[in-house]
């Protein structure tokens, strides 16, 4: 150590001290470059990290809640989907609710290897609400065909929302 100190003073003594000056202040801007690009470096990373966070945020407060809502709807589109692909893919078996149930459940158990309380009540409310279930005597159930299914939620969309402008 002592002896790059002398080597440094012999060499200051020699040397202009403008060079001198010029070869610190080089130094100088040397490291500040390489500081300022670590913080650039820094700031990017966190700017995109916010971004990602931001978007990729399931939701909060009030989103929450539409999200479940979404799902909800999701899972009572589904039930009611199967209810009525059963009903009419084997609309020679005449099923009541309790065995519709058992069908679609023992169906999800064989097919996905899952084990699910298949809430068939909801499906065959939803069902009815859209005029696609037929109820007969007995407890039996059926459904319309598929064409008459297509007219008839095709005519509900339609008048889903009703725009009256008076002039």
């Amino acid at each position: 150590m002592g002896g790059i100190v002398i080597t440094v003073t012999k060499l200051a003594a020699t040397l202009n001290p403008w060079a001198i000056a010029t070869a610190l202040a080089g130094l100088a801007a040397i490291i500040f470059r390489q500081v300022m690009g670590f913080f650039n470096l820094r700031t990017k990373y966190m700017m995109r990290l916010s971004r990602n966070l931001y978007f990729h945020n399931l939701d909060n407060n009030l989103g929450v809640v539409g999200h479940l809502v979404d799902a909800a709807e999701e899972e009572e589109c589904k039930e009611a989907i199967l209810a009525y692909y059963f009903l009419h893919t084997y609309r020679d078996i005449d099923y009541n609710q309790g065995q519709l149930d058992q069908a679609i459940e023992m169906y999800l158990r064989e097919k996905y290897g899952v084990r699910i309380d298949f809430e068939v009540a909801d499906g065959l409310r939803k069902l009815r609400e859209l005029g696609l279930l037929l109820e007969q005597p007995g407890g039996i159930l059926k459904v319309v065909d598929l064409t008459r299914a297509c007219e008839l939620i095709d005519a509900q969309w339609d008048n889903f929302f009703q725009y009256h402008h008076e002039r």
